[in-house]
C-alpha cells in the first residue's frame, strides 16, 4: 500500500499544486469526537500496508515501575499505537508489482522535496490570503458563518495579546493566568499588534513548499505532511511596507501550515491525525519564539448558535518544559516556586530514563524520544544569559541547591548514557534532547550543540549538530534561528541551512527512493470485525472483484511506473495515467461494497471526508463569559491532542520538524 499511496507525491508536479489546497483541506481541525482507542491484543504481525518500525520501540526497564507508573504509560502508548494500526483494517493483497529501479540521482530535491525558488513559488497562487480563504470557506460550510481570511489572520496574532485582545472572540495569552498546558506563556504584544491590521498579510510571501512524506504516522495512517512556509518580508523603518530608504527593522516572522494528507484506506477506527500551524517570530528586541496552533471548529452542544473557527494555541510538541529535567524539582528539594512541577518532573524523568537508548542512536536523522504532551512547554525559545535558563536543558539538568544525591535521576541518566554504544556523557544525551526541540534545532549554536563532541565522542557518527542558517543574502541578520531565508538571493533562491542541505534532505531523498523501489501491492480489507465464517466469505467476494478489475489496474500501474522512469515525461501524462488508475480503483471498491451488501455484509466505501469537523462543547459552563469560553475551547483541544500517544513516524522516530 505504501507505493500505492506514494503516487500523490512522487514528483513535484503532484506536490506543489496540491499544497495550497491541502493546507486548507487536510486535517487542520480537531475531530469532533476523538475517542479513546480501547486496548486490545496487539497484532500478531505486520504487513507492508501497516509496517511497524522497530527502531525506536520503547522497552521499559522493570526497575522503573515505581516511578508514578510512567513506564506503564509508555507501555500503554505502545499498545495503543499497535491497536490503532490493527484497527485500520487493511493489509497487502496479491499481485504486487516491482517497477523500474530508482536511485537518488533520479530525485531532484529542489523539485520533489523542498521547493524554494521564486520561479516555481510565483508560478501558482500560493498567497497567504488564498490559503486562509480556503480555510474560511470550509469553516463557513461547517456552520461558522462570517469566517474570513482576515479574521483568521487576526485571531492568530491576537493570541499573543493580553485580554481582552484586539479581536473579539479569540484566545489570549493570559486567559489561564499566563499559562498554557500548565507552563508559562509569555505575551508578545509587538507581534500581536499585527492583529489590528490584516493588510499586513501581504508581507507574508511563500518561501518554500515542503514534502514531508517521511512524517507519515507509523502504519501509514496518513500520507505525511505537506507544508507551506510563509516568511514576512523585511520592512524599512517608518514605512508600512517594504518600500522606503530607511534601515530594515529587526521584525521577523514565519508562519508554517503543516497539513496532513489523509490515507483514504484508514477506517473510521483510525483517524489520519491532525496537522498544525507553527510560527517562528522575533519582533524588536524580544527573543525568538516558536509556537504551535491548531484550528478548531467549535459550537455549543446542542449547536444552537453559529459555529466559531477558533485559532487555539497549543503545547509545542517534543519540547518538554526545561525544569522537568531537574532532579531536585522531582524530589522536592528545589525552590518553592518550582514545586507545582514536581509530579510532572517525576513522571517525565521516568519517561526519559526509559528512552536513553532511543536518544543514544548513532544516527543524526534518527535519535530522539517520545514526549507525552502533558510535559510539553507552551513555547520554545533560545537561552538567555542567565546562569540557569529554563530553555537550556543541560543547565536545568545540572542545577542544584546543594550536591545532587546519587541514586536518582541525574546519576541514573549519566550511568545509562555511559552504557550506550558508543558511550555518551549525561550532558551529551541531554543535548540530543535539546537538538530535537524547536529552539535547539533552529539555533543549535546558542545551545552549544554545534561544538566538537557536543552530542557524541570523537569517531562516532554523531558528534555535533549541523548549523541553521547564519546569514541572509544582502542583509546581516543575527546568526541562526531559521532554516530557510525569507529573502531570496540574486538567483531567486531562498537559501536553506547546512542542516537541511547536507543532512536532513539527503535522508528524506533516500527515504523517498526506498518507497519508490518498494513493491506496489493493492490493499485489501481484513474484515476482522466479522466472525470467522463471514470473514472468509467477505474475503472471497473481495478477491473475486479484484480478479475482475485486477488485470486492467495492473496494466495501467505498469504503464504509470514506466512513465515515472521515462526521461522528460510530460507532467500532464503522469497525472492522466494516475487519474485513470484512481478511477478504476474507485470502480473496484464500489463493486466490492455492492457485492458484499448483497451478501448481507455492510462496509463503508473507501473515501476521504475532507469536510471540517465540528467539536461540540458544553459551553453553558462558560455562563456567557468570553474568557471562560476561550478556556473551555483551549482545554478541549489540548485534551483531544492528548487522547493519542505521541506520533511515531514511518521512519521510526518521534520528531516533528
Amino acid at each position: 500500500m505504501r507505493r500505492h499511496l506514494l503516487s500523490l507525491v512522487a514528483v513535484v508536479s503532484l506536490v506543489a499544486p496540491a499544497l495550497a489546497q491541502s493546507a486548507a483541506s487536510a486535517s487542520d481541525t480537531i475531530p469532533s469526537a476523538t475517542a479513546t482507542i480501547p486496548l486490545r491484543e496487539s497484532p500478531s504481525g505486520s504487513t507492508q500496508c501497516t509496517t511497524l518500525d522497530q527502531t525506536n520501540r520503547i522497552d521499559v526497564p522493570e526497575g522503573l515501575a515505581a516511578w508514578l507508573q510512567t513506564p506503564q504509560v509508555l507501555g500503554r502508548d505502545e499498545a495503543r499505537r499497535r491497536t490503532i494500526i490493527d484497527l485500520l483494517g487493511f493489509s497487502d493483497g496479491p499481485s504486487c508489482l516491482t517497477g523500474p529501479s530508482f536511485t537518488v540521482a533520479d530525485i531532484d530535491v529542489d523539485k520533489s522535496l523542498f521547493i524554494h525558488d521564486r520561479e516555481t513559488l510565483d508560478a501558482a497562487d500560493f498567497r497567504l490570503s488564498r490559503t486562509l480563504h480556503q480555510l474560511a470557506i470550509q469553516a463557513i460550510a461547517a456552520g461558522a458563518a462570517g469566517t474570513t481570511a482576515n479574521l483568521i489572520f487576526q485571531r492568530l496574532w491576537d493570541t499573543h495579546n493580553h485580554s481582552p485582545g484586539l479581536v473579539a472572540g479569540g484566545a489570549q495569552c493570559d486567559d489561564d493566568g499566563g499559562r498554557l498546558n500548565g507552563f508559562p506563556l509569555a505575551c508578545r504584544p509587538l507581534e500581536g499588534a499585527q492583529a489590528s491590521n490584516p493588510g499586513l498579510m501581504v508581507l507574508y510571501r511563500p518561501i518554500a513548499l515542503v514534502n514531508r512524506l517521511d512524517l507519515a504516522h507509523e502504519g501509514w495512517r496518513n500520507c505525511g505532511e505537506y507544508r507551506i512556509i510563509y516568511g514576512r518580508q523585511r520592512q524599512r523603518s517608518g514605512s508600512g511596507n517594504v518600500t522606503g530608504s530607511g534601515p530594515f527593522t529587526s521584525d521577523r516572522a514565519f508562519i508554517i501550515f503543516e497539513a496532513v494528507l489523509p490515507n483514504p484506506r484508514s477506517s473510521a477506527y483510525g483517524s489520519s491525525g491532525s496537522g498544525q500551524i507553527r510560527t517562528n517570530e522575533r519582533f524588536g528586541s524580544e527573543p525568538w519564539s516558536l509556537k504551535e496552533f491548531h484550528l478548531a471548529l467549535t459550537c455549543g452542544s446542542p449547536c444552537a448558535s453559529p459555529a466559531v473557527l477558533d485559532v487555539v494555541p497549543t503545547m509545542t510538541k517534543v519540547n518538554p518544559f526545561g525544569w522537568l529535567w531537574n532532579q531536585e524539582v522531582a524530589t522536592g528539594v528545589a525552590a518553592a516556586q518550582l514545586s507545582p512541577y514536581r509530579t510532572r518532573a517525576t513522571a517525565f524523568q521516568a519517561e526519559a530514563l526509559a528512552q536513553v537508548s532511543s536518544l543514544g542512536q548513532d544516527d543524526i536523522n534518527k535519535f530522539g524520544y517520545a514526549v507525552s504532551l502533558d510535559f510539553d512547554a507552551a513555547e520554545s525559545s533560545p537561552p538567555s544569559n542567565i546562569l540557569v535558563d529554563v530553555n537550556d536543558y543541560v543547565s536545568t539538568f545540572n542545577s542544584s541547591v546543594g550536591t545532587l544525591s546519587a541514586g536518582f535521576f541525574h546519576s541514573n541518566l549519566i550511568s545509562a548514557a555511559a552504557g550506550l554504544t558508543p558511550p555518551l556523557s549525561g550532558d551529551q544525551l541531554v543535548r540530543r534532547a535539546l537538538a530535537v526541540s524547536c529552539a535547539g534545532c533552529h539555533n543549535p549554536g546558542l545551545f552549544g550543540l554545534t561544538g566538537a563532541n557536543a552530542l557524541g565522542p570523537a569517531g562516532s557518527n554523531v558528534t555535533s549538530f549541523p548549523p541553521s542558517l547564519a546569514l541572509s543574502p544582502g542583509l546581516v541578520f543575527e546568526a541562526g534561528f531559521v532554516h530557510t531565508s525569507e529573502v531570496e538571493n540574486a538567483a531567486g533562491i531562498h537559501e536553506i541551512s547546512p542542516a537541511l542541505q547536507n543532512y536532513f534532505l539527503p535522508a528524506r531523498r533516500q527515504f523517498l527512493v526506498d518507497q519508490l523501489n518498494a513493491p506496489t501491492c493493492p490493499c485489501v480489507r481484513t474484515f476482522r470485525f466479522l466472525t470467522t465464517l463471514r470473514q472468509r466469505r467477505a474475503v472471497a467476494i473481495e478477491r473475486g472483484v479484484m480478479d475482475d478489475f485486477g488485470p486492467r489496474i495492473t496494466e495501467r500501474r505498469e504503464g504509470w511506473l514506466q512513465s515515472l522512469r521515462t526521461k522528460d515525461v510530460e507532467v500532464a501524462d503522469l497525472i492522466r495515467r494516475r487519474q485513470e488508475i484512481a478511477e478504476l480503483e474507485a470502480q473496484q471498491d464500489s463493486a466490492t461494497v455492492f457485492r458484499l451488501g448483497k451478501a448481507g455484509i455492510r462496509v463503508a466505501p473507501i473515501t476521504v471526508d475532507q469536510r471540517a469537523q465540528l467539536m461540540k462543547l458544553d459551553l453553558r459552563k462558560a455562563g456567557g463569559d468570553a474568557k471562560r469560553r476561550r478556556l473551555l475551547v483551549t482545554r478541549a483541544v489540548l485534551n483531544a491532542l492528548k487522547s493519542e500517544p505521541p506520533r511515531r513516524t514511518v521512519t521510526g522516530h518521534f520528531r516533528v520538524h
